[in-house]
């Protein structure tokens, strides 16, 4: 089996002897894995292509810098250290935080799980599981690829009831309306699933559930509550008149002018309609590499999930303010009655409408990228057990 070292140390060092003299083992100079990624690159991108089965496809060339470059981090490290084999146990998980996890054998248990953690990614997560052989449960319990993020749906924050209206100020004046409620606040987008790369030369077994599906979008906020109507001023007060009764009489007290109605009321504020909900999260991209038997197998026995997430719902609409009171009639005076002229209450309003649900997301992608034994173990370094 010829392996990548044979070929760089014949073509590479060969050509920069005295890049390489400078290398001091086990550290690897800047110079070096830059010569690395390039030889890495032009092996992938000249070889001839391959056959490929009826799977979505996808040109070598599309990805030949991230392959490459994760193709140099993989030899990189086996040069330093021999690769590891990792093994999650039955029921188990394994959270991967970094964007590259090599191993030369990568088991995985009945019900295991490996975790991809997109919480301290910046921009779009882009994770590559790289192993020379990767092991499968064949019960019933699959293992399973899965991500987690900030999937946290903060609660929009509940905005303070709108401003109420001005009691009335002069006599038999009316209380102005209550503001109306303004919309709440936009529920939480949904985080998009990360990609995710499987580079594999074998596997063993078939149990695998791959789930790049994108996160829900949370509610949307409660819509704001409607101001209450300021209430109507007192009417004008009662007059007493004197009025002298003729031919000598005595003189009496009058009414001039009965109490003035009460202000009206003012109308209470409509609530505002609940926030839109929070737009979907769409789904990830699985890109599978390998031979195309190997392909074939995976795809025929692996179930992968790359559908977006459900997109939020609206949030409630606020509640309506209240109505103001009608101010009472004006104070009454000797010999003027009350007319009964209590200012009439402002308007009711209406609850706020429930907020729009959030906007749909895209389903994600399923490419594999067939690459025959050949090109898998000049670029990735792959041997066969016992090398």
């Amino acid at each position: 089996m010829i392996r990548f070292e044979q070929i760089y140390d014949s073509c590479v060092k060969t050509t920069y002897p005295l890049a390489f003299s400078e290398l001091k083992m086990p550290m690897i100079s800047q110079m070096a894995d830059k010569m690395r990624y390039i030889f890495i690159a032009a092996i992938l991108a000249l070889l001839p292509p391959t056959e490929l089965a009826s799977q979505e496809r996808l040109e070598v060339d599309v990805i030949v810098e991230e392959l490459a470059e994760v193709a140099a981090f993989v030899n990189a490290r086996s040069a330093l250290s021999d690769p590891p084999e990792i093994v999650v146990p039955n029921d188990g998980s394994l959270v991967i935080g970094q964007r590259i996890l090599s191993a030369d054998v990568l088991s995985l248990g009945s019900g295991s799980e490996i975790i991809l953690d997109t919480s301290q990614t910046k921009g779009e997560a882009d994770f590559f599981v790289v192993a020379r052989k990767l092991i499968l449960p064949t019960g019933a319990k699959v293992a399973k690829i899965g991500w987690v993020g900030d999937r946290s749906q903060a609660v929009p924050r509940v905005l303070k009831r709108a401003a109420n209206g001005a009691d009335g100020k002069a006599a038999g004046q009316g209380g102005s309306a209550g503001r109306p409620g303004q919309q709440g606040k936009p529920g939480a987008a949904g985080a998009k699933a990360p990609r995710l790369t499987l580079i594999v030369l074998e596997i063993v077994g078939e149990g695998i559930l791959i789930d790049l599906s994108g996160a829900n979008g949370g509610q949307g906020g409660v819509g704001q509550a409607g101001g209450h109507g300021g209430n109507g001023a007192r009417g004008n007060s009662a007059r007493t008149a004197w009025v002298k009764l003729p031919f000598g009489g005595k003189t009496i007290a009058g009414c001039a002018a009965g109490p003035g109605r009460g202000g009206r009321g003012g109308n209470a504020g409509p609530g505002g309609q609940g926030g839109i909900g929070g737009h979907a999260g769409s789904g990830g991209i699985f890109r599978f590499v390998g031979q195309s038997e190997v392909a074939d197998s995976f795809f025929e026995s692996g179930q992968i999930v790359v559908s977006p997430g459900a997109p939020g719902t609206g949030g409630e609409g606020g509640e309506a303010g209240q109505p103001g009171r009608g101010g009472p009639e004006g104070k009454l005076a000797s010999a003027c009655g009350s007319a009964g002229r209590q200012g009439s209450p402002g308007g009711n309003a209406s609850r706020g409408q429930k907020g729009p649900i959030g906007q749909e997301a895209s389903e994600g992608v399923v490419n594999r990228i067939d690459l025959d034994e050949r090109r898998l173990v000049r670029a990735f370094g792959f041997g066969v057990d016992g090398d």
